[in-house]
C-alpha cells in the first residue's frame, strides 16, 4: 500500500503529496516510511493516477489541483525514469498542463539523480531533505549521507541552481536535543549563506 496526501490551500487550490515507491530503502531514523523497508518502485501510471484521483476530489469540492510535490513515500530519484515520465505527463498541455514551477521533487540528496535532472533539463522545483548542517550528524540520522557526502551534495546543488536559476527548498527537521541546538543553527546559516535557498523548519512528528 501507498499513501497520498491532499492539502487544501487558499482560494480552493490544493497541493498533492505523491508517493514514488512502496516503502523506502533509505532508513532515515525519523521517518516512519523508512522503517517499512523497500518493496518496489511505482510505475509512471501509478504515480500519475494519484494526481488524477486528487484532481477529481478537488473538483468535486469546488477547487482545483495547483501543486504537486514528490514528498510522499519513497525516494523519487531512485525511481528516476518513472518519476521523469510522470512529470512529462503532468506538463503536457493535453494532460494536466501544469507549469514547471508547480511541481516539486523532494530528495534525500541522491547526487547522480540531481545530475540527471540537469542533464535531462527536468526544470522543476527541487527540495533537499537536509536535516543536519554537518556530515557527522547527517550520517547519524540519514544513512544515505555516508554514500553522498554533504560537501559534494552542496556542490551538485549549486550546479543545479546554475543550470535552472531555481531557488532550492531545504527541509530541516527539528528533533529536540539532536538537531535543534543553537550551534547547529549557526552551522546551518553558514552552510546556506550566499545560496539561493528557502529553509523549511519542520516540527518532528513522533511515530512508533
Amino acid at each position: 500500500k501507498i499513501e497520498s496526501a491532499l492539502i487544501p490551500g487558499k482560494e480552493g487550490k490544493y497541493t498533492i503529496c505523491v508517493s514514488s515507491q512502496v516503502g523506502c530503502s533509505l532508513g532515515c531514523c525519523f521517518c516512519a516510511t523508512g522503517g517499512m523497508g523497500f518493496s518496489r518502485n511505482l510505475s509512471c501510471g501509478e504515480i500519475f493516477d494519484q494526481v488524477i484521483k486528487a484532481g477529481e476530489y478537488a473538483a468535486e469540492n469546488g477547487g482545483m489541483l495547483s501543486n504537486i510535490v514528490f514528498m510522499g513515500m519513497g525516494e523519487p530519484l531512485l525511481n528516476y525514469d518513472h518519476t521523469k515520465m510522470a512529470i512529462k505527463l503532468m506538463l503536457q498541455q493535453d494532460r494536466l498542463s501544469l507549469g514547471r514551477r508547480h511541481i516539486t521533487i523532494s530528495t534525500c540528496g541522491i547526487i547522480p539523480g540531481i545530475k540527471k535532472l540537469i542533464e535531462d533539463k527536468v526544470d522543476v522545483k527541487l527540495a533537499i531533505s537536509l536535516h543536519a548542517p554537518n556530515q557527522e550528524l547527517r550520517n547519524q540520522i540519514m544513512p544515505i549521507g555516508k554514500a553522498f557526502p554533504l560537501e559534494e551534495l552542496m556542490i551538485t546543488i549549486d550546479e543545479y541552481v546554475k543550470a535552472t536559476d531555481n531557488r532550492i527548498f531545504y527541509e530541516y527537521i527539528m528533533i529536540k536535543n539532536m538537531t535543534d541546538k543553537p550551534e547547529l543553527a549557526h552551522q546551518l546559516v553558514k552552510l546556506l549563506k550566499g545560496r539561493l535557498a528557502h529553509l523549511n523548519l519542520i516540527p518532528y512528528n513522533e511515530n512508533p
